[in-house]
């Protein structure tokens, strides 16, 4: 099976970093994906202090195409995000920067521009899976998802599935859009507050 280990130019000393548990957890990553174990192809980095310490990987990135996992393989996370898009506003929330029933429009406004239903909508809502906008807009391609502008009007035009509040409904894509847009105005309206004590 294919895998590889960065050569980093890294003093793991002057990080603090013991090499012998970096070359064991190494070990370890190996053996579990030649066990098929992991996906099919996997990597592994670890940071410390701002720095490369570790970046390993291997298996296959398209095994029909045989085409390798290299350090430039892009791999999709998906919803191993969300939990610490719910840990930044939840420290917002603790900073008093918005309360959790408020509703989303008092900080983005547009929100319900399109769809007026969605002015119901609270912070709540959206960070227990309950906005009722799990899905779509299908103009919402992968290719615009770096393009925050369009994001942002694709939030503000996605229609309703359920009632907001009334039903649990897993927001498998839209959470992320919701919280990239919630969080800087929270945190603007923090600073905001700050200044003026």
């Amino acid at each position: 099976m294919h895998f590889y280990r960065e050569d980093l130019d890294v003093d793991l000393a002057e990080l603090g970093v013991d090499g012998g548990r970096l070359d064991a957890l190494v070990d370890d990553f190996r053996a579990t994906l030649e066990k098929g174990e992991l996906c099919g192809g996997s990597q592994v980095a670890v940071f410390r202090r701002g720095r490369c310490v570790l970046s390993a990987g291997g298996g296959w990135a398209r095994e029909r195409a045989q085409e390798a996992v290299t350090p430039e393989t892009l791999v999709v996370l998906f919803s191993s995000t969300k939990g610490l898009a719910g840990l930044a506003m939840l420290m917002l929330y603790v900073r008093k920067a918005f309360h959790y029933d408020e509703p989303v429009i008092k900080y983005w406004p547009e929100f319900a521009s399109v769809v007026p239903e969605k002015a119901s909508i609270t912070i709540r809502h959206v960070m227990c899976h309950r906005g009722g906008l799990p899905i779509g807009p299908r103009t919402l391609e992968t290719e615009h998802w770096g393009d925050r502008e369009a994001t942002r009007r694709a939030m503000e035009e996605v229609r309703l599935r359920y009632t907001p509040g009334e039903t649990n409904a897993y927001h498998p894509m839209n959470f992320g859009h919701l919280v990239n847009e919630l969080m800087p105005v929270s945190y603007t309206h923090l600073r905001a507050h700050e200044t003026a004590m």
